[in-house]
């Protein structure tokens, strides 16, 4: 009851495009975006194999438009597991550009690739420097607006003497009600629209926890596992704690190159003789093992397992209106191609998890045709989500188009 799959979701025809195919992938995954070459070409339109440079709009990314209207303290918490663009923490990796390890997007070449979060220990940093205390303390209320411009502080008084003759249910209910003013007034002063909902209880990690969380400054495949739930721990808190509304994590990108023997041990695949999971994904042709197929469904597992996860998490955190984070939450998981073996953007899955921005999954899930016609449907996805979040400005190359039933 908390899933919506959106099926025959497709996007921009590109190939044949030799491998311009990868880059493709993450940058459009947010943004409904082709990419081109320095001559406006896309790799539909003819660009030569890896000569592809930019995004083939200015657009922002979703995640980009959300924060944009968030007050937290926080705007985006951006992590990656352990990749950047031009070294491999894994060693070996072929990735030419930073287009291929980058969802969010402010132009056609600016991303955050100085801003992405590699490992739970910067992650975890990060929120302490946002407000969460490390000792294990509850962090400090988000700021408010100015006392010279607050309704509430000028009844500050006669609140006082209300609090004190209410019971503990009753004082919750008024300390959500005047939650909610008090982001009214900062929403109306930062001209953001409608409030989000506020944290719920914040309970940040113990030490021990914590501890775990600021030594792991280097992920391995021996342990991504591991590394990987920190991660998704540390998201899951940073909503809880009110840090930030808006996160992205990027499990794994194309060209990724598993060193020796990890192979088995990073994914729980048993028995395949494989080292890379762009070979993997290859499952039928480029030198790809007998075995890549099951390989490549181990490695998917695996994703989904982290996905699942979080939602775990977020199901059993309690939010502010008594409802959980993840009834307030809205993520978005899904693969950068349909077909890897062959390129192909056509008939992507995407996975909606949570009721937050109008998704509603109903008592039994939902699944959701894309229509997968003119190649705009993934686009038009984004531009759905957009809407449950009022946002209106265009996504991508949606044409400001939506999927009737993905929110609602």
């Amino acid at each position: 009851n908390y899933l919506t799959v959106v099926q025959n979701v497709s996007f921009a025809a590109i190939y044949p495009s030799g491998d311009a195919g990868h880059e493709q992938a993450a940058t459009s995954f947010l943004t409904g975006l082709n990419v081109e070459n320095a001559n406006g070409r896309n790799p539909g339109q003819g660009a030569s194999t890896g000569d592809v440079i930019r995004q083939n709009g200015n657009g922002f990314s979703l995640d980009r438009m959300i924060a944009a209207k968030s007050s937290a303290p926080l705007k985006a918490l951006m992590m990656t597991v352990g990749v950047s663009s031009y070294t491999d923490r894994f060693a070996g990796a072929f990735c030419p550009v930073q287009l291929m390890t980058n969802l969010s997007w402010e132009g056609k070449t600016a991303d955050f690739d100085g801003q992405q979060l590699r490992n739970p220990a910067d992650a975890f940093k990060r929120l302490v420097s946002s407000g969460l205390k490390a000792s294990g303390g509850a962090p400090p209320p988000p700021a408010g607006p100015s006392p010279k411009i607050s309704v509430l502080d000028a009844v500050q008084g006669d609140l006082g003497a209300l609090m004190g003759s209410l019971g503990a249910a009753d004082k919750q209910v008024m300390y959500g009600y005047l939650g909610a003013l008090r982001q009214v007034e900062v929403d109306l002063k930062a001209n953001v629209g409608p409030p989000v909902p506020g944290a719920g209880a914040c309970t940040p990690p113990n030490q021990s926890i914590q501890n775990g969380y600021t030594s792991n400054t280097d992920i391995q495949y021996s342990t991504v596992t591991q590394s990987t739930r920190q991660l998704v721990e540390i998201m899951a808190l940073a909503f809880q704690c009110g840090i930030t509304d808006v996160s992205t994590l990027m499990l794994s990108f194309d060209y990724n190159t598993i060193p020796g023997q990890q192979f088995n041990a990073a994914y729980g695949v048993n028995n395949v003789n494989q080292q890379s999971y762009h070979n993997a994904s290859h499952y039928r042709s480029d030198g790809a093992s007998p075995n890549g197929l099951q390989a490549l469904q181990g490695i998917d597992d695996w994703h989904s397992a982290q996905v699942a996860y979080l939602a775990k998490l977020l199901l059993a955190t309690a939010d502010s209106d008594g409802r959980t984070v993840l009834d307030n939450t809205a993520v978005l998981f899904g693969s950068g191609m349909g077909d890897s073996d062959q390129h192909s953007y056509d008939h992507l899955f995407r996975f909606l998890v949570g009721k937050g921005g109008g998704l509603n999954p109903g008592a039994n899930g939902k699944v959701v045709d894309g229509g997968n016609s003119g190649n705009t449907a993934h686009a038009r996805l984004l531009q759905s989500i957009a809407g449950g979040f009022g946002i209106t400005t265009t996504v991508g190359m949606s044409g400001g188009n939506t999927i009737a039933g993905v929110v609602g």
